[in-house]
């Protein structure tokens, strides 16, 4: 009965229906599991990286602008790699994660279909700073407070480090945004 509403609450709140009994096998298959929800982050990080380059491409005329750009896209492929890295080392390392998978996919069709209107209808720069702003704060809780809880403090101040540039990047799009929008 318990479970049971704890399937009509995760189907709610994913808007999609997800087997709730594969929640509860912890044995082989959570590091399976954490492995496959790691790549998916490595894949949005890579997508958003992609967001980025897009926007560098679009306002190379504004050299400054451009450079932040490109700066911030190769900081996403980092994060990228570390993601990866968490997924080769997932098996051995001891865990809990408290995101939802379905949240993660969500999130890739999010930035795919945001960066397809992008290609297709291309923001003033203003409003692509705005834009990977708000990006970047959510980038920032979800790596701190939705991916994984590790035993090894390695592992934890890799996503520590991760939330930190995220935060260096919503500052330098601010601070952009704020010089190069009085001097406009």
């Amino acid at each position: 009965m318990r479970l049971n509403c704890l399937k009509r609450s995760v189907w709610k709140t994913a808007g999609c229906r997800i087997d709730v009994e594969l929640l509860f096998e912890r044995n082989r298959t959570m590091a399976l599991d954490t492995r496959e929800l790691f790549e998916s982050c490595a894949l949005l990080e890579e997508k958003v990286s992609q967001l980025y380059y897009l926007f560098a491409g679009l306002y190379a005329d504004i050299p400054e602008l451009a450079a932040l750009w490109n700066k911030t896209a190769e900081e996403e492929e980092n994060h990228m790699r570390q993601f990866e890295l968490a997924a080769r080392i997932a098996r051995s390392a001891p865990h809990s994660h408290s995101v939802d998978p379905a949240l993660v996919g969500q999130a890739l069709d999010m930035i795919t279909r945001l960066t397809d209107k992008v290609r297709q209808t291309p923001p003033g720069w203003q409003g692509a700073l705005k834009l990977a702003i708000d990006i970047e704060e959510k980038l920032a809780r979800f790596h701190m407070d939705s991916v994984a809880v590790y035993d090894d403090d390695s592992i934890n101040n890799l996503f520590k480090s991760m939330m930190s540039c995220d935060e260096q990047h919503v500052q330098s799009l601010r601070n952009y945004l704020e010089r190069a929008g009085t001097a406009s």
